[in-house]
């Protein structure tokens, strides 16, 4: 299996338009992963390796700015590791499932061995590529 995903830390569960005063914190990624998943009855396993891109954002209170003139502040890492995941098919294409991404060795900024993780909730739609 060959993926490509998108997720953000949002507290709301569908995008909304939301005013949040004070500071916060937020969190989203953009990874690809590939996995072999092991299929039995309407449920699948897999394993697998992912590259990731995770940008955190601080923003600060506009009373309180961190520095003279600065509200925000945005982190950016690029990372290896793994991938779990196990889905439950409710339909023929359409999937409940948990995705367990452990990242093992951050590229940039700098290379390291630094442990991250994100477990994520998933809805997925199987699209079949090709005829069978």
């Amino acid at each position: 299996n060959v993926t490509v995903t998108a997720a953000m830390d949002f507290f709301v569960p569908v995008p909304a338009a939301v005013h949040i005063e004070g500071e916060y914190e937020s969190m989203s990624t953009i990874y690809g992963g590939i996995t072999d998943n092991v299929v039995f009855d309407r449920w699948s396993m897999g394993y697998g390796l992912n590259y990731s891109k995770n940008i955190w954002t601080y923003t600060a209170s506009p009373e309180e700015p961190v520095a003279m003139g600065e509200e925000r502040i945005v982190k950016s890492t690029q990372s290896v590791g793994l991938t779990l995941n196990g889905y439950y098919r409710v339909t023929n294409g359409f999937y409940l499932g948990i995705i367990y991404r452990p990242t093992l060795v951050t590229l940039k900024p700098t290379t390291a061995f630094l442990y991250e993780h994100l477990i994520s909730l998933d809805l997925a739609w199987r699209i079949r590529l090709g005829k069978k």
